[in-house]
């Protein structure tokens, strides 16, 4: 498989997110809200598809899981506020998939410790929503 390179700057931001911690991504908590999540969904959602789509449904339902305790749901919120903003180090306008990549791997990195409040219940309601937003897949 042919690796892509991708310019400079782009691979730096990469590995910076790559490096990030979850608690580094919190400062964009106050951009989350149920009416811009459902707006940014509706915008995007049939353009991103499933690959970035369920991951961030599933870090959304299990922000609604009683289970998660308080610095988890700080995490999840913290993620979502980064999709939400259409201008972050990648802005969202840039052509394809590339200027969701970098919300793909901050909500991959939060998901990653918040997994393990996922349940069969909670993968169940992000398909079902993804299959509304994207009934095509």
């Amino acid at each position: 498989m042919r690796r892509i390179l991708l310019p400079y700057k782009i691979r730096s931001v990469y590995r910076l997110l790559r490096e990030a911690e979850p608690q580094d991504f919190t400062k964009y908590s106050e951009h989350f809200n149920e009416l811009s999540f459902a707006k940014k969904l509706e915008r995007v959602g049939q353009f991103l598809g499933d690959t970035v789509l369920l991951p961030i449904l599933r870090l959304y339902f299990i922000l609604q899981s009683r289970d998660v305790p308080k610095t988890g749901k700080l995490y999840i919120i913290g993620a979502l506020g980064y999709f939400i903003l259409p201008i972050d180090m990648l802005p969202d306008f840039l052509p394809g998939l590339l200027g969701f990549s970098d919300d793909l791997i901050v909500v991959s990195i939060v998901l990653k410790q918040v997994r393990k409040f996922s349940t069969p219940e909670i993968e169940a309601k992000a398909q079902r929503l993804m299959h509304r937003i994207c009934p095509c897949r």
